[in-house]
């Protein structure tokens, strides 16, 4: 496998670090299948070559899986044949697939880094079902440097204290075999051993946030401490064991706080302090599929410990936080804001809205006869009536004047049980004096009628 045999000291006491991690960690007990990410950049060729060469001492089956995320032509395509070549040279079995990760980027408005590893592990996962074997765990290249910077990229965008424990070395059945070890390290081990590798030509531009890290960034710390890559990998360690004991017990919060088996929370089990009501918080909101950021986690926990509500925090990817008496839920932002445009509406006849879904009808009364009782039917004096009726959604502040004073149309509609996804759409009939009244509720007391009054019945009906 390797054109040279293993004679430096530096190469020896790096393949001797590389099971040491393992061990230590318990990444591999033996009896396993590794299916091996390999790209063939030197980090995976690197990994593959060891996994291959201690199969027999760590009880292992190992497997090659190649994606080729058909990015860069012709490129990609080298990359997979420069892969199968080593595999078929070295008799390890290798599998490979395709995706047009540009087209899934474009299609879900993922970057096309997101776009690349959801495709990827995707087709690593999937493999642990096509291969036969009992027990499979799913070895990827990160390394020392790759967490380095993965630490200084959630610094930069603003991250709770769990990103500052970079990559964790296992997660389910993924293992980061050499994240113990540094760039350099590996490099230098694969010069030794004659590994071959290809150059992913992305690497070398600062397009990305990553390759501007690793350029630019690490450089100058390490111009400072020659060390600092190591520093920060105990650093790492001491933060991830810390984060462990914390997640552990906002897990526990997570289940005393669900309402039965809905994604529901009582915000009372909330009493337990920042650092465990924090990652609680993370837990529920990363179950949508996103990473909160540090400003999403702390207004999320103002809402929570508010007495303001309903309160309502907007999140990533058109989710939000909805915080109702005791109680609050993640739910789709659509559902809880829909205002519509203000349209206007006759004193005759009927009138529909599509945008909001809503069919106005209305009708002049020369003299009314008798006060209808039925609140679905606003009944107006039409002298109290100024320019021209309109229908808009509710604002903050909308008031109108009952029977027991002035109320506030929030509250109003909270105390019919108008559902806080339906207030901020919920239809208010108006003209140029201010509103008139609420569909369902009530007139504004200064537009009552009495009888024999001239006056404009209103029915406003939605999805008719």
């Amino acid at each position: 496998m390797g054109a040279k045999h293993l004679t430096d000291k530096a190469a020896h006491q790096f393949e001797n670090s590389f099971l040491s991690f393992i061990r230590e960690n318990r990444l591999l007990v033996g009896g396993e299948t590794v299916i091996c990410a390999v790209s063939g950049g030197v980090d995976s060729m690197v990994l593959l070559y060891l996994l291959k060469k201690f199969s027999n001492e760590l009880n292992i089956e190992v497997i090659a899986a190649h994606f080729n995320h058909l990015i860069r032509g012709a490129e990609s395509d080298r990359d997979e044949e420069f892969v199968k070549d080593f595999c078929r040279d070295n008799n390890i079995p290798c599998y490979t697939a395709h995706g047009d990760v540009l087209s899934r980027a474009k299609r879900t408005g993922e970057t096309v880094e997101e776009a690349a590893r959801f495709l990827r592990y995707g087709f690593l996962h999937d493999m642990c079902y096509v291969t036969d074997g009992g027990t499979h765990k799913i070895a990827t290249a990160h390394h020392a440097n790759d967490n380095f910077e993965t630490i200084l990229m959630n610094m930069l965008r603003g991250t709770a204290t769990g990103g500052l424990a970079g990559i964790p070395i296992q997660r389910d059945n993924i293992i980061r075999p050499l994240l113990g070890l540094t760039r350099r390290e590996i490099t230098g081990y694969a010069f030794e051993m004659g590994i071959g590798h290809v150059e992913d030509s992305t690497n070398s531009c600062d397009d990305y946030l990553r390759n501007r890290i690793r350029h630019q960034f690490i450089p100058m710390f390490e111009s400072e401490n020659p060390n600092i890559i190591k520093s920060m990998v105990k650093t790492a360690d001491a933060v991830r064991a810390d984060s462990q004991y914390l997640n552990s017990l906002a897990n526990d919060l997570v289940d005393e706080a669900r309402v039965g088996n809905e994604e529901k929370y009582n915000t009372a089990a909330f009493n337990k302090g920042y650092p465990i009501e924090s990652r609680a918080v993370y837990q529920i909101i990363q179950r949508q599929h996103i990473e909160p950021s540090c400003k999403n986690i702390e207004d999320i926990l103002k809402c929570i410990h508010s007495e303001k509500r309903p309160y309502t925090v907007v999140l990533p990817n058109g989710l939000a936080v909805v915080a109702e008496q005791d109680t609050f839920k993640v739910t789709q932002y659509s559902e809880i804001s829909q205002t519509f445009d203000e349209f206007e509406i006759p004193l005759y006849g009927d009138v529909r809205d599509k945008r909001s879904n809503l069919t106005a009808s209305v009708k002049i009364i020369p003299s009314v006869k008798y006060i209808d009782k039925d609140q679905n039917k606003l009944l107006v004096k039409l002298s109290t009536i100024s320019g021209k009726l309109r229908i808009r959604s509710r604002v903050d502040g909308d008031k109108i004047k009952t029977v027991g004073g002035t109320k506030h149309i929030g509250k109003l509609l909270k105390s019919g049980n108008i559902p806080v996804s339906e207030r901020d759409s919920y239809p208010i009939v108006v003209d140029d004096n201010g509103i008139v009244g609420v569909p369902g509720f009530c007139v504004d007391e200064s537009r009552k009628v009495d009888i024999g009054d001239a006056a404009v019945e209103i029915i406003v009906t939605r999805g008719i």
